[in-house]
């Protein structure tokens, strides 16, 4: 499948800023690296798996854990987290997370990507991500959330130049991936209940669930072999 957003979606839910938008050719470099997909799960799925990542959580947290406020680095406030190398201790839920992974998620992308295990983010109500990009150690090309429970409104901004930059409504059961140019050279961001607008029209922000997916950091070429006798 070819990873690309509609012109439908772009006009409702792209918003560059003046800047980025009178660079033609940066602005189309940006829609090739970040894709946007709504509605990706049904209504049914999204409460499936809601329901998933909340037991999940309360599992490796703890059932009244609180959210936390603040990460190690700094970029997040007010969140709860865990790695879901599995789904549930029912071998059947387990399983269907594992096929809707493989089959709706990684089956987007290059058959030669291997995925690290998908991380679940609960992002509390006042909750919000400041201006950051991934880890460039931890792993590779490709961030990729799925939105779950409330929308949200996402930031890039460009590294260099943060008036070069876009906003992104992220409504829930949206499927979204940043790629390439995009995840190095931009950084993203989740915004503040307070500033949750949208063509300057509040939006109620409540907590919000992502599952993300990032593929492992490729290993550097190994440097070739000298020639036999070379010194």
């Amino acid at each position: 499948m070819l990873l690309k957003t509609s012109a439908t979606v772009l006009e409702r839910f792209f918003r560059p800023s003046v800047k980025l938008a009178s660079d033609a050719a940066l602005y189309q470099r940006v829609l090739q690296d970040f894709v946007l997909l709504p509605d990706f799960v049904s209504s049914d799925e999204h409460t499936a798996i809601v329901d998933i990542c909340e037991k999940k959580l309360k599992r490796s947290l703890g059932r009244n854990a609180p959210y936390e406020k603040g990460h190690f680095d700094g970029v997040i406030t007010g969140y709860r987290e865990t790695s879901a190398s599995s789904w549930s201790t029912k071998a059947s839920v387990n399983d269907w997370m594992a096929d809707f992974v493989q089959n709706r998620i990684y089956n987007l992308f290059p058959p030669a990507h291997r995925w690290l295990p998908p991380h679940i983010l609960d992002l509390a109500a006042h909750g919000y991500i400041s201006p950051h990009v991934d880890n460039l150690q931890a792993s590779g090309t490709v961030v990729a959330g799925l939105c779950l429970k409330s929308p949200s409104k996402m930031i890039l901004q460009r590294k260099d130049d943060p008036e070069c930059s876009i906003e992104i409504f992220l409504d829930k059961q949206c499927f979204y991936a940043q790629r390439d140019f995009v995840r190095y050279e931009f950084t993203h961001a989740i915004a503040a209940p307070e500033a949750s607008t949208w063509d300057g029209i509040p939006f109620e922000k409540t907590d919000r669930i992502s599952v993300m997916f990032r593929n492992e950091k490729e290993a550097p070429d190994a440097s070739p072999a000298s020639p036999p006798g070379t010194p």
